[in-house]
């Protein structure tokens, strides 16, 4: 006879905004009344899950607004312990801060090769955050990530396009510097 085992985890919502509120405004705060649900499915499952997305449309977004949000199941979760959760979206001003020296990670480079910088400029970039000045005056250089993604290139030269993520889903994040360039050796 086969037991269905089903276990649970807790784990946080995680808010993010898509698209650009109206020019010269910024998100300053993003509150949801559920910050946390219990998701019920296999182990197997579970372990993989840390965090549940909610996706919110701020297109366009000009004032103070509350989403009401449906709350979306994983693949291959039972059930979770909230279906739904209102999502309250606070404006400021918008303002931007440089910060130099952000480092640029390599990732998905082939097995057997190396990278080489073709230059000084091509090793950190300056990257340009804009947001609520009140979040970017706290904001940590640690938090913002330069990366090239290495996947399918072979020995040569390489002018690759670099990507800027940050951990602060308020904020918009972009590389001052688009491309750099890299040889790529064995």
């Amino acid at each position: 006879e086969l037991i269905i085992n089903s276990r649970s985890k807790e784990v946080p919502i995680r808010v993010i905004p898509e698209g650009m509120v109206v020019f010269g405004k910024a998100i300053s705060r993003i509150v949801s009344s559920i910050s946390k649900v219990t998701i019920y499915g296999s182990e197997e499952v579970l372990k993989n899950i840390n965090y549940i997305r909610v996706r919110i449309d701020v297109n366009n977004l000009s004032r103070n607004r509350e989403y009401n949000v449906a709350i979306k199941k994983p693949v291959g979760i039972r059930s979770l312990s909230s279906t739904n959760t209102k999502i309250s979206v606070t404006l400021g001003s918008e303002s931007t801060k440089q910060f130099d020296d952000v480092y640029i990670e390599y990732r998905n480079l082939a097995d057997g090769l190396n990278v080489q910088a073709a230059s000084a400029a091509d090793i950190k970039i300056s990257v340009i955050v804009k947001g609520d000045k009140t979040i970017l005056d706290k904001l940590d250089l640690t938090t913002i990530t330069a990366y090239v993604d290495l996947k399918g290139y072979k020995e040569g030269r390489h002018d690759i396009d670099v990507v800027v993520t940050g951990s602060d889903p308020r904020l918009s994040y972009q590389a001052k510097t688009r491309k750099i360039s890299l040889n790529i050796v064995k």
